[in-house]
């Protein structure tokens, strides 16, 4: 089975989360190419990339010897959540990376600054959104036409979070994935009412004021 950003070994009131950063595939408990151990706590991870004897995978690994895989771990008390299991896993595979800042003059506050937020994106309130931000960056075109910021709701209910720059939004647009503006938005000052399907990711186009 592939093994992707996360895998979560659940029952209904607890689980286990096992965030992966290297392996492509595994095999759960005692599974084979034709039957699935569908009901099995063991996941088996897959190395170097042999899967089957002498007939599938990479033969023996190329010759490569030496494998590094990383993986972290976190339990949750409760039911599965896709997008809580989500954001720990980005957290493990995407640290922060922090630097120091100086400078004479003050642009911004000295112990909290947020660029961007997304708030009410769970309306009971009681859990984080299943809104993600999967990418945050400047237009393929440049800077000048805009910031391209794509959003993916993790959750099987519809979404209507609402999006909010550090400055007010002047123009924006629903794209497409390769960022082909495909309908205009009407933002209110800093902030834009954005609407997701089940699963669904969206793209969009921003422009700052100066």
């Amino acid at each position: 089975m592939t093994f992707n950003h996360f895998a979560d070994l659940s029952e209904p009131a607890f689980g286990l989360t096992i965030s992966n950063e290297d392996c492509s595939f595994f095999r759960l408990g005692q599974s084979t190419a034709d039957s699935l151990w569908d009901t099995s706590a063991q996941l088996n991870a897959l190395a170097g990339g042999q899967a089957d004897g002498p007939t599938l995978g990479i033969q023996n690994q190329h010759g490569a010897t030496d494998f590094r895989y990383r993986f972290a771990l976190t339990t949750h008390h409760g039911a599965f959540d896709a997008a809580t299991a989500m954001r720990f896993s980005l957290e493990h595979q995407n640290p922060l990376v922090a630097g120091r800042v100086t400078g004479s003059v003050s642009q911004y506050p000295e112990k909290t600054y947020s660029f961007l937020s997304l708030t009410d994106a769970n309306p009971a309130g009681n859990q984080p959104g299943g809104v993600l931000l999967w990418s945050l960056k400047p237009s393929e075109e440049g800077i000048a036409s805009g910031i391209i910021a794509r959003f993916w709701n993790a959750a099987n209910g519809t979404a209507t979070p609402t999006l909010r720059l550090s400055q007010p939004i002047q123009q924006a647009w629903q794209t497409s994935h390769i960022e082909t503006n495909e309908r205009v938005l009407e933002p209110t000052n800093r902030q834009l009412k954005i609407r997701f399907s089940p699963q669904q990711l969206n793209t969009y186009r921003l422009r700052v004021a100066n």
